[in-house]
């Protein structure tokens, strides 16, 4: 195992042989088994051994992306099976050792929310991985290639500082921190830390003067009292440094007071505010003022951005305008910075879908997320809901389907009878012509007996016609057509091949139905591609295709899908 022997050898040098030799038997044993479905089903991706092992040991500067979801715990209370266990032990424990210290990788795993799941884990029940993650937060913060006490210039550098600027507000650092107080094998650790985070915003973010809460100078104060010297000289140090201003009003909580945010992220949190407040004019107004304006909104972390589109996508569903929501939403559910958003996101995604009739798409978004989330049971609710819904759906199709279909028989057994003349019409008797000499002899009785002749006047019979064929003839003969062909792939190329597409357009509309979108598929596989092409847009822009298309079963979509790769 020459990359696990390799990866590991700078790192383990220090250490004792005997661990050196166990550390590199556990990493071997992570190597031959890379536990590649756990790591799928926490990333979303679909991945091959090698490149979870390569994941693992020699991961790229931007795999550092990956990390921020590969490292974090699993939700309170799961198995040790739960696929974030298995990743967070082992991602974890090789980014403490070896990748924490490359800035290129380090820096973005900080742009995508890594810092959060860091802090995350420094109240995790088990003291070694928590003491890992408060190891790697200090190597992230001390790293000789990024000095951050220095005023940001450019955007890059201010992404950073964005994301530690938010630890507070999504990541509760302090309370993290104060609750190692006391471990005593992390709380010198957590204090360091600590003294770093304060030191920082104060020096950079709050005009050189920054308030503690009452019950945060408390935390300070027991500190002093550790059991290490040089743990009690920090506390010294710290309490004393920070207590010469009065104690912030937030004395029940662990906080500080007084930080300026940048403008873009002041933006994005007031936007944030009007959503609460339900001013969702105000909400676009903002959001696209910090995506499109000119306020430097590449300086926004990428998980900053995807809140932002998700937030403005929020409010066009909010004021009724799901076509524009979807755009958005799609955009923040591209890479949801955490599992709560991802499955809020998903949530409303699926309810803009579902206003626009699109279900099919619905149900693969809460099937596409549900497993990433932290809460899973809207989701399933939510897929129960749409579900039921597609059912009684389609059962209205069939059942409006089965109808037209009566009423065309009845029309086809019991036509209307076209007004007009009759068969036959008898012409009138006409009178017997006297010559004009009659003869004496002629015999009278002849003459009694006599009948006039009815002269017959004869016309070719005209067949009934309904009203409903003679209005539209060309597309009811098509429709006859095309519904004779669907269940022949061959028939249907060679109709669709020659049919005038007028005559496809004003006949698809009245015999559309799952079976047709079946016999279509097969039949365009057959065809040109540019016939193809031509059918294609036209079946797309009849009005009943997308709803008849929602409400197919999956191997129709496999068929669609079929088609378009032909």
């Amino acid at each position: 195992m020459e990359v696990v022997q390799a990866t590991l050898a700078h790192a383990i040098a220090p250490f004792p042989e005997e661990l050196r030799e166990a550390l590199v038997a556990k990493f071997e044993a992570y190597y031959e088994a890379p536990a590649t479905a756990s790591v799928e089903e926490v990333l979303r991706k679909r991945l091959t051994d090698d490149r979870a092992r390569q994941l693992l040991f020699e991961p790229t500067a931007a795999d550092g992306q990956w990390y921020a979801a590969l490292v974090q715990g699993p939700p309170h209370g799961a198995p040790a099976t739960h696929p974030c266990a298995i990743t967070c032990q082992r991602y974890l424990a090789m980014m403490y050792l070896c990748h924490a210290q490359e800035w290129s990788f380090a820096s973005e795993f900080i742009l995508h929310d890594g810092l959060v799941t860091l802090v995350s884990m420094f109240d995790h029940e088990d003291i070694h991985m928590r003491g890992q993650a408060l190891d790697t937060f200090t190597q992230l913060t001390s790293n000789p290639a990024f000095d951050w006490f220095q005023q940001p210039t450019t955007s890059f550098e201010k992404a950073l500082h964005h994301k530690m600027l938010l630890l507070p507000n999504s990541a509760s650092i302090v309370q993290q921190l104060v609750s190692n107080q006391a471990t005593p094998e992390l709380s010198f650790c957590a204090l360091q830390i600590l003294a770093f985070y304060m030191s920082w915003v104060r020096k950079l973010y709050t005009k050189g003067e920054l308030r503690l809460s009452s019950a945060l100078l408390a935390s300070l104060e027991t500190w002093t009292t550790s059991a290490s010297p040089d743990e009690a000289e920090l506390a010294t140090n710290v309490f004393a440094d920070f207590n010469r201003w009065p104690a912030a009003d937030a004395t029940a909580s662990l906080s500080l007071a007084g930080v300026e945010y940048p403008r873009e992220m002041q933006l994005v949190q007031e936007a944030s505010d009007a959503f609460m407040n339900k001013a969702f004019d105000r909400v676009l107004e903002l959001c696209t003022d910090v995506l499109d304006g000119d306020n430097n909104a590449d300086a926004l972390p990428p998980a900053e951005r995807q809140r932002a589109f998700a937030l403005r996508g929020a409010a066009h569903l909010a004021a009724g305008n799901a076509q524009a929501a979807i755009g958005d939403l799609q955009t923040g559910l591209e890479h949801p910075p955490t599992p709560s958003e991802r499955g809020r996101w998903a949530l409303q995604l699926a309810d803009a879908l579902t206003q626009l009739a699109q279900l099919d798409r619905a149900l693969s978004v809460l099937h596409e997320h549900v497993d990433g989330c932290d809460e899973a049971k809207p989701l399933h609710d939510a897929i129960q809901r749409l579900s039921a819904m597609k059912a009684a759906a389609r059962a209205m199709s069939k059942d409006a389907k089965e109808q037209a279909l009566v009423e065309a028989l009845l029309q086809r057994k019991h036509p209307k009878p076209v007004s007009g003349p009759k068969d036959a019409v008898l012409a009138p008797a006409l009178p017997k012509k006297e010559g004009t000499a009659t003869s004496n002899n002629q015999d009278e009785v002849s003459s009694v007996h006599a009948k006039p002749k009815a002269a017959m006047a004869k016309k070719k019979p005209t067949k009934p016609v309904s009203t409903s064929m003679s209005a539209q003839p060309f597309s009811t003969t098509t429709g006859r057509r095309l519904l004779k062909a669907k269940a022949n792939p061959d028939a249907m190329a060679k109709l669709l091949s020659s049919l005038p597409l007028d005559d496809f357009e004003h006949a698809i509309g009245s015999v559309l139905s799952e079976d047709m979108l079946v016999g279509l598929f097969q039949g365009l596989c057959l065809v040109p591609a540019s016939v193809a092409a031509s059918i294609v847009s036209c079946l797309e822009a009849t009005p009943r295709y997308h709803l008849t298309l929602d409400l197919a079963s999956p191997n129709v979509h496999e068929l669609r899908t079929q088609l378009m790769h032909h």
